[in-house]
């Protein structure tokens, strides 16, 4: 009732100056359906230039918070107010190019959903400054709340999807979030949890850009990841499904490899690649393919670089692989069965230990990713540059995470410069940090080189992953 009565009384308060009321009829702000936004509507009589001014009824109007300039023309235009307080009273006062200004009409936030999930600091190591950033995170089950937190754990901003969310991610460029959503086969199912049933792009005021459901015709069965690249294109890891006569008699199996597929914003598939090419399970003794037929190599990360080639990290082997962005080719394989060896200096290390997520480019050849240490009961993050001529392998970086803090499947790690900025990739400094999202243990950590923990911060729920929003990125 509030809100649509200060919409009526608006209608009819532009008497300020006759040339705001000469663009501008009426203003609303809709019925909310998320308690950090706010959706205004303005119904325009001419084309014009406007932003809206807005801050909490209870401060100066000094305090004020900006859009950015709109330009429409005649007709409806909607606006949306994002990274509002929970439960507050807010006032906006619309302002056009030419200086003339709304009255002000005033509408309230409601409270944040019961069941969204919580975040709280567990652990902030005395003198540590908080980077000026954010945290991406997620809830896996329903209703599947994406959602933005600052270090102090306060959620700033979120979006709900109505199932589980499986991985996601934020595209610094565009602004947009790449989400994988519910389960394929039921969340009970024990054979293919993995797999999502929703493929879904949204921006930051809530707008679903693109949504796909998986099918031969697009992507047949996506999971663990989706990102946005630099051309717009999306890229999805799937599962790849080809027979194969296997065992006694020569029976046909079912055999679920993994791949990418790389697609434009309608969803056209430009190309795809799957593990088969190099992994024949009637030739490779040392997986059983027969016993993990439904699961074989469980690939879990792939990310291009600048020149154009992927990176893909597969689990059960232990492995990283690099794919010519241009020939599809396997060019190296890092890891137990691989062809590229460690050398000498960084033997000792060995390569990881019983589970290996999350590939980051770092620069071509040179890629940060997070073992989960089965065998070493922590762990770790690594950072290694392959020299593809040589066939070696060198370390530059392996800071180990506490055992209570680890977690034995999922999860990630993220360079990231002590000013919130992400990693510059010409250099790693003695200042910068390493943010480890651990999903199994429920924690987000903030160690330094050393492998000091600097800071830790607990969840509910289960996210897959936990990324590094700089400040700069979100206009708060």
């Amino acid at each position: 009732m509030f809100i649509l009565a200060a919409s009526m009384a608006l209608q009819g308060c532009f008497s300020q100056k006759a040339d705001f009321a000469s663009c501008v009829s009426a203003v609303t702000v809709l019925p909310q359906d998320n308690a950090l936004r706010a959706n205004v509507e303005l119904q325009l009589r001419q084309a014009c230039s406007f932003r809206i001014l807005f801050w909490p009824s209870d401060k100066d109007r000094s305090l004020a918070r900006s859009t950015g300039w709109y330009s429409e023309s005649a007709g409806s235009a909607l606006c949306h107010l994002n990274f509002l307080e929970e439960r507050c009273r807010y006032t906006l006062q619309l302002e056009l190019d030419n200086g003339s200004q709304s009255q002000c009409l005033e509408f309230a936030t409601t409270s944040l959903p019961v069941d969204i999930p919580s975040y709280e600091v567990e652990y902030l190591s005395p003198g540590f400054v908080f980077p000026d950033g954010y945290l991406l995170q997620w809830d896996a089950a329903a209703p599947g709340y994406l959602t933005i937190c600052d270090l102090n754990g306060k959620i700033i901003w979120y979006q709900a999807f109505g199932q589980g969310i499986r991985t996601a991610c934020f595209d610094r460029r565009s602004g947009q979030f790449a989400v994988l959503c519910g389960f394929a086969d039921g969340e009970d199912s024990e054979d293919f949890y993995r797999l999502a049933s929703d493929v879904y792009v949204c921006d930051i005021n809530g707008e679903i850009l693109f949504h796909r459901k998986p099918s031969e015709y697009f992507v047949p069965y996506p999971h663990h990841e989706f990102s946005i690249l630099e051309n717009g294109d999306f890229l999805i890891m799937s599962n790849v499904v080809k027979p194969y006569a296997l065992g006694e008699g020569s029976k046909s199996v079912d055999i679920w490899g993994d791949g990418f597929y790389v697609c434009d914003r309608e969803g056209n598939v430009r190309f795809s690649w799957d593990c088969f090419s190099e992994l024949n399970p009637l030739e490779v003794d040392y997986i059983n393919a027969e016993k993990v037929a439904n699961d074989y190599v469980h690939a879990n990360s792939v990310v291009m670089d600048s020149e154009g080639d992927f990176y893909v990290t597969l689990n059960r082997i232990n492995e990283l692989w690099k794919i010519s962005g241009k020939t599809l080719d396997v060019l190296y394989r890092v890891g137990t069965h691989g062809n590229v060896a460690l050398d000498a200096d960084s033997a000792s290390y060995g390569f990881p230990s019983g589970g290996l997520h999350a590939a980051t480019v770092i620069g071509p050849d040179r890629i940060l990713c997070y073992d989960n240490g089965k065998q070493l009961g922590y762990s770790r993050a690594l950072l290694f540059e392959v020299n593809p001529a040589a066939g070696t392998v060198n370390y530059e970086l392996v800071v180990d995470l506490p055992k209570e803090y680890s977690s034995v499947n999922r999860s990630n790690v993220q360079i990231v410069s002590a000013d919130g900025s992400l990693l510059n990739p010409a250099t790693i400094g003695p200042d910068d940090l390493l943010l480890f999202g651990s999903t199994s243990s429920a924690k987000a950590v903030i160690e330094d080189m050393e492998g000091t923990v600097l800071y830790v911060l607990s969840r509910s729920g289960i996210s897959y992953r936990t990324y590094w929003i700089p400040a700069g990125d979100l206009e708060i």
